[in-house]
């Protein structure tokens, strides 16, 4: 673990230093099938949490999108564990991916979902809820003439 986490640094220094392309390949050197356990559903800790998300991030900006959509798409989706928290914002960064893809559909599915989860969130997201409220009307206006 030792080692993969030290990875987990190295990466997150090459992102901040604007090099996504070393932070993703640092990150591809881990090795977390050699230390697999139950508190992999139950801890962000063990998870890796934060090195999926790292990889939809850097996958994201070195324009794999598809790649960042199957990152973004394994967080938070397992069920009540402490990673639930992150299925709102994955979705809302799907819904940006998708949206800038030219999937409208999708990235009206994504956003509403993300809505959905965060009705009750604390008030400090409201304005992002918000904006995606303001994408989801706009999206939604641009598909109706036609349908």
């Amino acid at each position: 673990m030792a080692h993969d986490y030290a990875l987990t640094v190295r990466a997150e220094v090459a992102r901040r230093r604007g090099q996504p392309a070393e932070a993703l390949a640092l990150l591809e050197r881990a090795r977390p099938q050699q230390w697999w356990n139950p508190l992999v559903v139950a801890s962000p800790f063990y998870g890796q949490s934060y090195e999926r998300w790292m990889r939809a991030e850097l996958s994201t900006a070195l324009g794999k999108e598809a790649t960042a959509l199957d990152w973004y798409a394994g967080l938070g989706f397992w069920g009540p564990g402490t990673e639930s928290t992150l299925m709102p914002p994955a979705r809302i960064r799907m819904g940006e991916i998708t949206e800038g893809l030219g999937q409208r559909d999708e990235a009206i599915a994504h956003y509403t979902r993300a809505l959905e989860r965060w009705k009750d969130c604390d008030p400090k997201f409201r304005p992002m809820l918000d904006d995606i409220r303001r994408r989801l009307a706009r999206l939604r206006a641009a598909g109706s003439p036609g349908e």
